[in-house]
């Protein structure tokens, strides 16, 4: 969204973004980790770890021109 001003000789326009606005789940990384399960008779276990990226971000700002 960007709103727009003329001042004599510059122009001026105020503007508002936002990403991520669907909060879509982009997965940065996976990481897989073993080990020991002392609660399953000691067997072996692995775990998976998912990081994801962004969260919704707002961006806002001034442009200006002259």
């Amino acid at each position: 969204m960007t709103k727009t001003k003329v001042y004599k000789s510059w122009t001026i326009a105020y503007y508002f973004d936002l990403i991520n606005v669907l909060k879509h789940k982009n997965v940065f990384q996976v990481r897989y980790f073993s080990g020991n399960n002392f609660g399953n008779n000691g067997g072996q276990s692995t775990t998976k770890n998912v990081d994801y990226q962004f969260p919704i971000i707002p961006f806002f700002g001034i442009r200006a021109t002259y």
